[in-house]
């Protein structure tokens, strides 16, 4: 495919994705990306609800397998390889969403991140661009106040950071 061509690009991604023996979270990135380039972003979130399905079914059959084998992630540096996190996934699905005109759906998915995971500061965050992409301002505020907040209590520097330059690009 040519540079600039997104529907070109869209395909190999997709051809990247459907050879990953596990969903790589940089090629769904770029897929996302290439589709709603493209101005397909329904097709994007076809793709990241598949991807998400066999992420979720992998995790759940690798789950089992250790458990059945005594061993449990986390534990005696134990560490189960089962495709794209899928927080990630959610979020790149919720960008997804927000392309395909559909900002409610994607509302709805931040919002299930945040009830999921109050301690992740990426759903706040996520809520917020939306809610200031909205026009919802005083909304969005509240989201980037508890992002922040979030981030803090992580002690993850690189992620105040990244919430900071977000609130920043207003």
């Amino acid at each position: 495919f040519n540079r600039g061509d997104a529907a070109g690009a869209a395909r190999a991604y997709v051809a990247a994705a459907d050879a990953s023996v596990l969903d790589d979270i940089d090629v769904l990135q770029g897929l996302t990306d290439a589709y709603i380039a493209d101005g397909k972003p329904g097709e994007a979130v076809a793709q990241l609800l598949k991807a998400k399905k066999t992420s979720t079914e992998r995790r759940r059959s690798a789950e089992e397998s250790a458990a059945a084998a005594g061993l449990f992630e986390g534990v005696d540096g134990t560490v189960l390889l089962t495709g794209a996190d899928l927080t990630q996934l959610d979020l790149l699905l919720g960008k997804a969403y927000a392309a395909w005109n559909k900002p409610g759906d994607a509302l709805v998915l931040f919002e299930g991140l945040i009830k999921e995971r109050p301690k992740d500061w990426r759903g706040y965050l996520a809520k917020g661009g939306l809610l200031r992409d909205l026009g919802k301002s005083s909304d969005a505020e509240k989201a980037f106040f508890l992002a922040k907040a979030a981030a803090r209590a992580s002690g993850d520097s690189t992620a105040e950071a990244v919430v900071d330059r977000v609130m920043a690009a207003r």
